[in-house]
């Protein structure tokens, strides 16, 4: 299904460029659907918020679920912790893993 470009860019306009959950301006900014449009989710502005690729993936598809998830105390610190650290796994896998030993050891 193609997404409503027009109504993409009034939620990121809404939401400042900025991860609602975080807090975190980030270039690679996603529009979530609260209510999932796989359970008759809609694609208009009151059932999308703006978030920061790493917020998204973890942000549950549930509704009720959500909005506890975004709730939740977080700040830009563990955002830009979990995009170096995957980037960090990503581009070193064997100092990674290697590391990854030592400190189950």
């Amino acid at each position: 299904m193609k997404r409503n470009q027009t109504i993409i860019r009034k939620s990121l306009k809404r939401d400042s460029f900025t991860c609602q959950k975080c807090c975190v301006k980030d270039e690679e900014l996603n529009v979530h659907h609260i209510k999932p449009l796989y359970i008759d989710g809609k694609d208009e502005l009151d059932n999308l918020i703006t978030l920061c690729r790493a917020c998204h993936h973890f942000a549950p598809d549930n509704e009720e679920d959500f909005k506890k998830y975004i709730e939740e105390e977080c700040d830009g610190t563990m955002t830009f912790f979990l995009n170096t650290f995957n980037k960090f796994k990503k581009e070193h896998p064997i100092l990674f893993n290697k590391a990854l030993k030592e400190f189950e050891s």
